[in-house]
């Protein structure tokens, strides 16, 4: 049986009478996992990692964080949960190693450990060479890569990050979501939330997706994507159209055919495999398969679908 490191039960928080930021959020997340947290503009994300973090109380609900009650425990849980904001804002004055000193002070490390984990976690993020520079002369993307540090620092069980790859440029977003990977390898839980869907399906074991405080759909990439086409899709590039559309519409297993150019996009109700059935019938009305294949839906447009259709919200 796998852990469960995150558990909340119809978590509710509300700024203004009747109006729920969060609105009976339920989910799990499991342990030595990346889970990407998912939703639009104002669905309740940042209120919901507020109240995870301990900074916002619920007004109704229940927070499991590492086995123990959120409510009553926050304190002692706060210490082993790394946070990175989506933008850090982090004392000018200070060099990168020295604001590494400091929370490790404050997550009581031993002196020698935190000098030796810091500048381990500066190499790692590619500030080796900057560790003693002031955080003022940081660029945005230098103290996107310091807060990563941060949170990674005495080497917490669960990490929190909101935006991890905002402000980084292609090479530095790249190296980064290497980081994230080896972090879950090396035991970290990790649970992210980011606007970026094409960089939570590279890396994202499972995702829960939310929309107005409340449940769409949680699992992994594959299970959403899924749920989100309840169908499959064929493109099939041939030589002349001619009666191929209309042959192939007549196929009991067809919900629609659509053209362009000289591709055909074929609709199925069926997770049976008919190409062969179906270039048989291309064939039979006087033309050739150029290339055949099934279409791939991404994330990001199971995600639109999701919420486009109204799918059920939990």
């Amino acid at each position: 049986m796998e852990n469960i490191v995150i558990g909340t039960e119809n978590l509710k928080k509300s700024y203004k009478k009747g109006v729920y930021a969060v609105d009976g959020l339920s989910f799990q997340v499991k342990e030595k996992r990346i889970t990407g947290f998912l939703g639009p503009n104002g669905a309740g994300k940042s209120t919901t990692i507020k109240m995870l973090l301990g900074l916002l109380e619920p007004d109704d609900g229940r927070i499991e964080i590492l086995g123990n009650v959120m409510k009553t425990d926050s304190p002692r849980i706060r210490k082993y949960i790394g946070f990175m904001p989506e933008l850090p804002k982090f004392p000018r004055y200070l060099t990168g190693m020295e604001l590494l000193e400091i929370y490790g002070e404050f997550s009581q490390m031993e002196k020698n450990e935190i000098r030796k984990q810091a500048k381990e976690l500066l190499e790692e993020v590619g500030l080796g060479k900057d560790m003693n520079k002031k955080i003022g002369n940081y660029s945005k993307g230098m103290q996107q890569r310091l807060g990563f540090a941060v949170a990674f620092l005495n080497n917490p069980p669960l990490a929190i990050m909101d935006e991890p790859t905002e402000g980084l440029d292609p090479v530095g977003m790249v190296e980064i979501k290497k980081l994230i990977k080896q972090k879950a390898r090396d035991g970290t839980t990790i649970f992210l939330s980011s606007h970026l869907l094409k960089e939570v399906e590279e890396i994202c074991d499972e995702v829960i997706v939310i929309n107005r405080g409340r449940l769409v759909t949680s699992g992994t990439v594959e299970k959403v994507i899924a749920e989100a086409y309840n169908r499959k899709i064929i493109e099939i590039e041939v030589d002349r159209l001619g009666n191929v559309p209309d042959a192939i519409r007549k196929l009991p297993y067809v919900i629609d055919v659509s053209v362009e150019n000289n591709k055909i996009f074929v609709e199925l109700s069926t997770d049976e495999d008919v190409r062969a059935i179906i270039s048989r019938t291309i064939y039979e009305n006087g033309s050739l398969v150029i290339g055949m294949g099934y279409v791939t839906e991404t994330l990001e447009n199971a995600f639109i679908e999701l919420l486009k259709n109204g799918v059920n919200v939990k």
